[in-house]
C-alpha cells in the first residue's frame, strides 16, 4: 500500500507563502467542514494490518521526517478498516470548530497541547503503516491552517 498524495479542500481561500498554498479552514464557516482525499495505490487488503493514519504536526515537519522519527506528530486518526476504502483512496469529511475539537471520521483530535493560538498553521499528514509492527511506509502531507 502506497501514498501518493494527500488533498484538502478547504472552506476558504487558500494562502500563498511565496513557496506554496497553504489550505485555510475556519470554524465559522460551512460549520467547519473540510474533505480529506488521499490517494495511492490500495489494492485489494489481503494484508489486515495495513492501515492509514492522518496526522498533524507542526508546519516545518515533512512526512519524511515523520516516517524517521514519529515523535513530532501532534495527534490523528487511525482508518484501519480498509475493506472500505475505494481501490483509488481514501475521502473523508472533517470539521473544525476548536483547536481542542478537530473531527474526522467520527473521532475527535484534541490540537490545542500542540497549537494554542490562532491562527494555528500546521502539515496534515496522510501515512501508509503496519499496525502489527507499528512501522509507516510511505507518506504525503499537505500545509493547513485553521482559523
Amino acid at each position: 500500500m502506497s501514498i501518493s498524495s494527500i488533498e484538502v479542500e478547504g472552506n476558504a481561500e487558500y494562502i500563498f507563502n511565496g513557496r506554496t498554498n497553504i489550505v485555510q479552514v475556519h470554524a465559522n464557516i460551512d460549520d467547519g467542514e473540510f474533505i480529506v482525499e488521499v490517494d495511492g495505490q490500495f489494492g485489494t487488503f489481503a494484508d489486515r494490518d495495513a492501515e492509514i493514519r492522518l496526522v498533524f504536526s507542526d508546519d516545518n515537519v515533512s512526512s519524511r521526517d515523520l516516517l524517521e522519527d514519529s515523535s513530532a506528530i501532534y495527534d490523528g486518526v487511525i482508518y484501519d478498516n480498509l475493506d472500505d476504502v475505494d481501490r483509488q483512496g481514501l475521502r473523508t469529511i472533517c470539521q473544525y470548530e476548536s483547536l481542542s475539537e478537530v473531527t474526522c471520521g467520527g473521532i475527535t483530535i484534541d490540537l490545542s497541547e500542540d497549537e494554542t493560538e490562532l491562527p494555528a498553521r500546521m502539515n496534515l499528514h496522510a501515512l501508509s503503516c503496519d499496525a502489527e509492527i507499528n512501522v509507516c511506509q510511505y507518506g504525503a502531507y499537505v500545509p493547513i491552517q485553521l482559523n
